[in-house]
């Protein structure tokens, strides 16, 4: 691989400097590694596509002939969750106000939900701003911080039904809480890569070079895959029941935000009732699971 395809920066931390590479694409060592062996090759998993599209994925890959298959989800999403939007909130750029209201709508959906809730952020530094913000009194938070393991986080988070979590990163995807201790899931803001991201700068300035548009070629489809990954935290077996609470109204106010809704189980049900969304969080925390 040569230098021209990876991007180098230097970060300062507290006593030192430290000088950082970070390959740009991956195409030519899946190549040269994975993919000249005469075997076939199985790739599985429910956030392979984008919009019922799978090219996404396969040319992150270099994947330039495949056979491609979709099955069914056996969860029946119409009885098992229901999706809330809310409208009435800042967008996230305006910080400090989406922070505020963020944390009135998140306290008072814990309090409904007895505990029981994952909050996924895309940033630590949100994460704070909004826990300083909630009410941890009758139902208590756990908080992940850029030291924190996620194993035991998760563990604590199961043994109390009533305890809340606050995380980002590592839990938008691959994390299990079956049954009762998760009802409700909070997606505080639409998952986009930080813009000033060295590995995302580096792969805009690629795509650029190619003449295609980083936002709608890498930035929003990688998006709408994380976005399926934290969806999928919710229900993860036919006995589950929750509700998907999304705070960042972009996903209903811009032109791409139909991608996103377009991501999420064709059956599922979709309000910004705010009664709805109660009604159901009742019978959700009333279940014997």
């Amino acid at each position: 691989q040569g230098k021209d395809n990876f991007v180098f920066w230097i970060a300062e931390e507290e006593n030192s400097l430290s000088l950082n590479a970070a390959l740009i694409e991956i195409q030519e060592i899946m190549k040269e590694n994975l993919f000249y062996k005469n075997i076939p090759i199985i790739f599985t998993s429910a956030t392979l596509r984008v919009k019922e599209d799978f090219s996404f994925f396969a040319s992150r890959l270099g994947i330039e002939r495949y056979e491609k298959n979709y099955f069914p989800s056996p969860f029946d999403y119409s009885q098992q969750t229901l999706v809330y939007i809310e409208k009435n909130i800042p967008l996230p750029t305006e910080e400090n106000a989406f922070y505020e209201k963020s944390a009135k709508i998140i306290n008072d959906i814990i309090h409904h939900a007895k505990g029981r809730t994952l909050v996924l952020f895309t940033s630590f530094k949100a994460l704070k701003k909004v826990y300083e913000l909630c009410d941890t009194t009758k139902y208590p938070i756990l908080a992940q911080d850029e030291d924190s393991s996620t194993t035991s986080l998760l563990s604590e988070f199961q043994k109390n039904i009533n305890v809340s979590l606050f995380a980002t990163g590592s839990f938008w995807q691959g994390i299990d809480v079956p049954g009762e201790s998760l009802s409700c899931l909070i997606i505080t803001r639409l998952p986009f890569d930080v813009p000033d991201d060295p590995r995302i700068e580096g792969i805009k300035e690629r795509l650029i070079k190619n003449n295609l548009d980083p936002f709608w070629h890498y930035q929003l489809p990688n998006a709408v895959l994380k976005f399926r990954q934290g969806f999928g935290r919710l229900i993860r077996s036919k006995e589950d029941r929750g509700v998907i609470v999304i705070l960042d109204k972009r996903i209903i106010e811009k032109s791409y935000g139909k991608y996103f809704l377009n991501s999420l189980p064709k059956t599922v049900k979709i309000t910004d009732n705010i009664n709805v969304l109660i009604n159901f969080l009742k019978k959700c925390t009333n279940q014997n699971f």
